[in-house]
């Protein structure tokens, strides 16, 4: 996915499926999702394109974890974790319902 996501990208801008000033001016959590539903691999890609943020997101919790020792910073970084990945599900959402 690494090759991946920023292949679609490229394949919806050369296609005109999303102008490149947008691609350039939104953030990748908007556009790949977006960019998976326009060159036509469907919800299922996108869904899987977010997956992967999530997946990172985890990752990011346990690399931090390591290097925070007090309970009370552990908590802290769980709650900023779940913030982002509930974040991203509801941008995943917007984009894949309202954005046209």
């Amino acid at each position: 996915m690494v090759i991946g996501m920023p292949a679609v990208i490229l394949a919806a801008i050369a296609l005109g499926e999303i102008p490149l000033d947008k691609a350039l001016s939104t953030h990748p959590l908007v556009t790949i999702p977006y960019a998976f539903v326009k060159i036509g691999w469907g919800l299922i890609w996108a869904v899987v394109a977010v997956d992967w943020v999530v997946h990172g997101s985890h990752g990011m919790r346990r690399v931090l974890g390591e290097l925070i020792k007090s309970e009370r910073g552990r908590k802290i970084l769980d709650f900023l974790i779940n913030a982002i990945m509930v974040i991203t599900g509801i941008v995943m959402f917007y984009v894949l319902v309202f954005v046209t």
